[in-house]
């Protein structure tokens, strides 16, 4: 009985402690990045493609796909795109609308490589970026971004960041992901300008 009051009482200051409530993204004065405790693992960078400057594409697509906090994500993703300057950035649905509004039409549920791809070569290059941050179960979160250029095809970025959770979802999972997004597009700005 005792050992389970214990565990009761451990499990609910785990909780409580990854329990949150909406922070406005800020980034460091000094080091320019979001603060974190954590950093994604060297391996955990799948690409790190510096050859084309994200500030050529008008557009940004972002699906964001979580099973936490959805809106909050989604939310915090478009800030810290914005924070990088990216002006025009739609989810599906907004980026369904603006192709109508341009006599595009997409077909299908689901907006596929090719859709964009045309999109990209006939209306405005896509900056694609799909971002997932997704509760797996006994405190692990899995956490990643893929940038996609969508006139080729061609993934820029690639994280995946799998994380258990010690204290707080945001710096120990979502920024180290944010940073690295960070880092690569100051990158790709510079290296290609």
């Amino acid at each position: 009985m005792r050992h389970w009051c214990l565990c009761s009482l451990l499990a609910c200051a785990m909780l409580s402690g990854c329990a949150h409530q909406y922070v406005p993204l800020q980034l460091d004065e000094k080091s320019l990045a979001y603060p974190t405790s954590t950093q994604v693992d060297p391996g955990g960078v799948l690409a790190y493609n510096t050859q084309v400057n994200p500030k050529i594409f008008p557009v940004v697509l972002l699906v964001a796909n979580s099973n936490n906090r959805a809106s909050i994500f989604e939310f915090t993703m478009r800030t810290a795109l914005a924070q990088l300057n990216a002006t025009d950035v739609f989810n599906p649905a907004e980026f369904r609308k603006f192709a109508a509004d341009r006599h595009v039409v997409l077909d299908g549920d689901k907006l596929d490589g090719t859709a964009i791809q045309r999109f990209s070569n006939t209306v405005a290059p896509v900056l694609l970026v799909e971002a997932v941050y997704r509760f797996v179960g006994d405190a692990r979160m899995m956490v990643g971004v893929r940038v996609t250029d969508g006139r080729t095809g061609t993934v820029l970025l690639a994280v995946n960041h799998p994380r258990t959770v010690w204290n707080n979802f945001d710096s120990e999972a979502l920024y180290p992901m944010l940073n690295q997004l960070r880092r690569w597009y100051l990158a790709s700005s510079k290296q290609s300008a």
